[in-house]
């Protein structure tokens, strides 16, 4: 299966990153030069994908621009009001910017130290429509800096190059890193307009249709002004 589009969620408030996005969006801060949002655009464009959704709500004014100057392969669709990643993406849908193909799913809050397009081009390699509708990035969570959490999931077979996601809630050594292969036709039976993936994952996981694939790479979590200038360290090294 060819990929042609992917999204980046860009419309969050920032509100744990205060005092640094009081006038800047979170996606918007810089490391090594480029912005969060650029290190992922740049990546996924590499990747060739032809459609690169940023769904975008506080500040969207500065991250427009952004957007422009990567030609007519990038758009960002302006929120009225914050939808949440689930409400984002029917939202594109409904408006024309993503069809109901699967696509590629990132957060903007997170950055990989070796960039994403490996951890993208293995997950397109490794995704089977006929049995999947959800495949996550998973990573250890010693190589997810700045994560403090429990463990986001279980895999049945964590060995194995993929495994489906285990229904298990306890504590687990995976973390979710933000990035994602996603069917929008799991979207189905959805009529709030507000809502989150983890509503869908849910639904999914009883469905046993949700898989991982642990990533090898150190990512960073950005969620405190503390972990940020983590990351800023970790890249002048």
């Amino acid at each position: 299966m060819k990929f042609e589009q992917a999204m980046i969620f860009a419309a969050g408030f920032g509100t744990r990153m205060l005092p640094l996005t009081k006038n800047v969006p979170k996606a918007l801060l810089e490391v090594n030069n480029l912005t969060l949002l650029e290190h992922h655009l740049e990546d996924l464009l590499k990747c060739n994908f032809k459609r690169i959704i940023i769904n975008a709500h506080y500040l969207s004014e500065q991250i427009t621009p952004i957007s422009k100057k990567y030609g007519s392969k990038v758009k960002v669709l302006v929120e009225d009001e914050i939808l949440e990643t689930g409400g984002g993406i029917f939202n594109a849908i409904k408006k024309g910017y993503i069809s109901y193909d699967p696509l590629i799913l990132i957060n903007s809050d997170v950055l990989c130290k070796d960039r994403i397009i490996n951890s993208v081009k293995k997950m397109l390699g490794l995704w089977d429509s006929q049995k999947m509708k959800i495949l996550l990035n998973l990573i250890h969570k010693k190589n997810f800096i700045g994560y403090k959490g429990d463990g986001d999931f279980g895999l049945q077979n964590p060995n194995a190059k993929i495994s489906k996601i285990s229904p298990q809630s306890k504590k687990t050594s995976f973390v979710f890193t933000g990035l994602q292969i996603f069917d929008p036709y799991t979207l189905s039976g959805f009529t709030k307009k507000k809502f989150s993936l983890s509503d869908v994952f849910k639904k999914e996981l009883s469905k046993n249709n949700m898989f991982g694939r642990v990533d090898s790479s150190t990512w960073f979590h950005i969620s405190s002004p503390h972990d940020y200038d983590s990351v800023i360290k970790a890249y002048e090294k």
